[in-house]
Parts: C-alpha cells; structure tokens; sequence
C-alpha cells in the first residue's frame, strides 16, 4: 500500500461523540473487520498513534535459539546479546538433548553480562530467560548517566598520577558495555512497544538520542582503557612529561566531558554552543602535552585516544543542540 497522507474531517455523532473514518485500503491491508479493536495511545508530542497490532507486550515475545545451529559457545552467546539488543522479552535457548556443558557456559555468561535477564526455567534441553525490568520504571536517561559518571571516572583515573592496571580498567570497561547494551535494548522496546512512550511520557526521539549518546560514552571508554595501555609501555622520562602535563591537561579534559554532559542532560544550547567553540583550545592543551616526547609513535598514540574523547564530547554537544531544539519545536 503507498503511504499517502489523507485529511479526514471530524464527524460528531450523538451529540457528544468525535469521529473520523479510517482510510479504507489501509484497513483492508490489515485484514480489519467490523467490531474488531484498535489501539489508540496519546503520544507525548500531542499527536494519537492508531495500531491494529493490539495489546501485546514486547515482555511476551521469544527468541527461540537452538544450540545445533552455532559452531562454538561463543556464536551463540554473541547472538544472545543480539537477541537482547533487538528487545526480545524472552530468550529460549534449546537443544536436540541435554545442553552440553559449553554452551550452559555461554547462557550462564549472558545473564552475567546482560541487565534484567533471568533464567526463569530449566531442563536438560531447555533453558528460558526473561526480562524482569519494568522499563516504564528504568528510564534511559538514567542508565545513560550512570554510563556517563563511569567513563568519567575512567578517564579521569587515566590521568591520575597513579593510573589504575589495564585489568582494572577492563573490569570497569565491561560495565560500561553492560549499561550501553541496555540503553540500545530499551531503544529497540521503545520502537516496537507503540503504548510506552505514552505510559513514561517520553519521545521516541528521546530515547533515541540516549541511544546515540550512549554510544558516544561507550567509546570515550574504550578510548580510557587505550590510555592505560598505552602508559604503561612509556619510558621514564616520557612518563615524566606526561605527569608535569597532568593537571592542566585532566583538569581540561574531564571540564570538557562534564560540559558537555551537562548541556545534553538539561538540552542546554548555549552551553553547547560554548563546548563546541572552545574545542580548539582543548585540543591545544592536549597537544602541548605530549609534544617533547621522545617516543614520538608512543605519543601519537595518546594523543590520538585524547583528541577522539575531545571529537565525542563535541559530538554530545551537537546531540545537546538537536535535543533542544526539538523541545522547542
């Protein structure tokens, strides 16, 4: 069917009642019939959502994965994080026999690693698990501000004179996956659940942008860990110009980080404005610091990790833009 808009005329019928008539082919490519129901939810923008796909929660809908079909554990754990990330509210996972030992391995990581899946029931052949976060509860931009205050510990931990080891930073890392898996999920709830944005009173196009900037976070993480890895192979005089750089340079860093943080969370424009044009002047601070290297690849390398943080925060300030121009619209 095309999709052409159609103006339809409010019709008033006994007196009280406000009605329009549905677009005729549209209701014969759903297969709709006199007497059957339609779902009508207020969205937060003003505008009414009209589905004829009914009351069906994303909680009820299964990924069935079958252990015969992936090479190794680790396959079938990968397409578990999918199944999570695309807001399956269960996940069963099966086999022909008893689930071989590996491959409980590969269920038992996923609700280690995933937030909100439970196994919920167990047999030999069988394992089912389901999500138990009430997600009109657990709102986005909450999991995103708890990402944002770990990846600034992060970084500003990298630029202590006493950085954290690499497994440390690991640990920390996979965390900060934890929470940007749970924000894509939430997304991907948000699209297919047409009554939740109504029920938490937020956008689509909220949620969506929690999604991207949670991307952005995930990077400026793996971007830390970069950094600690790439200290610990410095020389000792390197290292020492690194530390007598180290106040100026994390001190306008992790300002720039929160800056930007700051005008998303409160759709702050100005603010954004002001992050986007003192850019240059971060990215002189950063260089200053590592110019008298004498590992000149050693350098560029940290470097390279600082100036991407310093690209993402510029881009969560644009994001800051976009958001609050929408309210304003």
């Amino acid at each position: 069917m095309r999709n052409v808009m159609e103006i339809r005329r409010i019709q008033i019928t006994g007196g009280s009642s406000f009605m329009i008539t549905l677009p005729k082919s549209w209701a014969e490519s759903r297969g709709l019939k006199k007497n059957d129901p339609l779902m009508v939810v207020p969205q937060p923008d003003g505008s009414l959502l009209i589905s004829a796909d009914g009351e069906e929660s994303t909680k009820e809908s299964v990924k069935t994965l079958r252990t015969g079909d992936f090479d190794t554990p680790g396959a079938l754990y990968r397409c578990m994080i999918g199944a999570y990330i695309a807001g399956y509210g269960q996940i069963s996972v099966e086999s022909d026999g008893p689930i071989e030992g590996a491959y409980l391995e590969a269920v038992s990581e996923f609700t280690q690693t995933s937030i909100g899946m439970e196994i919920v029931e167990e047999e030999e052949g069988c394992i089912l698990i389901k999500d138990l976060i009430d997600h009109s509860e657990v709102k986005p931009q909450k999991n995103v501000r708890r990402e944002y205050l770990l990846v600034k510990r992060m970084v500003a931990d990298a630029l202590s004179p006493e950085p954290p080891d690499a497994k440390d930073m690991d640990m920390r890392d996979k965390e900060v996956d934890r929470i940007h898996w749970l924000v894509q999920r939430q997304a991907s709830i948000y699209q297919m659940d047409v009554g939740l944005s109504s029920r938490t009173g937020l956008r689509l196009a909220t949620v969506m942008s929690c999604m991207g900037v949670s991307k952005i976070l995930e990077r400026m993480g793996d971007h830390a860990v970069l950094i600690v890895k790439n200290l610990s192979s410095q020389n000792d005089a390197d290292r020492k110009i690194f530390a007598d750089n180290l106040d100026t340079l994390s001190g306008s860093l992790l300002g720039y980080i929160g800056g930007s943080m700051e005008s998303w969370m409160n759709a702050n424009y100005i603010l954004a404005e002001s992050i986007i044009r003192s850019k240059k002047d971060v990215q002189a601070i950063a260089r200053r610091s590592f110019a008298d290297f004498s590992d000149k690849d050693a350098g560029n390398l940290l470097r390279g990790s600082i100036a991407r943080i310093i690209d993402y925060c510029s881009d969560i300030a644009e994001s800051a833009i976009n958001v609050a121009m929408a309210k304003s619209a």
